[in-house]
């Protein structure tokens, strides 16, 4: 078995360290009920804000400021246990001259290794049994070009029903049972 899997929103967190870089503390992530963060920023506190919140994206402190989500590195270890290739499949973010290194630092405590990271915003090339990732467009584009596999997409205020419904999702809850059923033959 084949497990394609996402970095940020679904191993790392980013919506929490980009909210803690912009000093917004009247909002958190349950708050953030569309995928678009930066448009969220923009219609909450303006031009400005919006523009300060993509330049973060250029700057190695910003990248160095992410951890991983609860109960991310317990569930990647249950994966990998139960698959025969775990790959990471990343969107790439080339204004910061050192993200590459820093996310591949990050997912090297996670146990990966640099051939097994992909830097690429693309993701349907990426053939496998299951696909996890927290951007409904992902889960829906990869699910058209890989009719074989499972995609499920990884739950986060913004991509939940109504604005999204997909019949397979995950997080990273004790006890593995939702990852359980998806790693399990159909």
């Amino acid at each position: 078995m084949r497990v394609i899997i996402d970095g940020d929103g679904v191993l790392l967190r980013y919506t929490e360290p980009l909210f803690a870089a912009l000093e917004i503390t009247e909002y958190t992530l349950e708050d953030v009920t569309e995928w678009d963060i930066f448009g969220l920023v923009h219609r909450w506190f303006g031009a400005d804000a919006h523009e300060e919140a993509v330049a973060l994206n250029d700057t190695a402190s910003f990248w160095e400021s992410q951890t991983f989500l609860e109960g991310a590195e317990e569930s990647v270890a249950f994966i990998r246990a139960r698959c025969d290739e775990l790959i990471c499949v990343t969107h790439p973010w080339e204004g910061c001259a050192t993200w590459r290194e820093i996310r591949t630092a990050h997912l090297a405590k996670l146990g990966f290794k640099p051939s097994e990271i992909f830097f690429n915003g693309d993701k349907r090339g990426y053939a496998g049994d299951l696909f996890i990732d927290d951007k409904p467009s992902h889960i829906t584009d990869w699910a058209a070009a890989n009719p074989s596999g499972r995609a499920a997409i990884f739950d986060q205020p913004y991509n939940r029903p109504p604005a999204f419904n997909w019949p397979e999702r995950v997080c990273w809850r004790p006890g593995h049972a939702e990852l359980g059923r998806l790693l399990s033959p159909r």
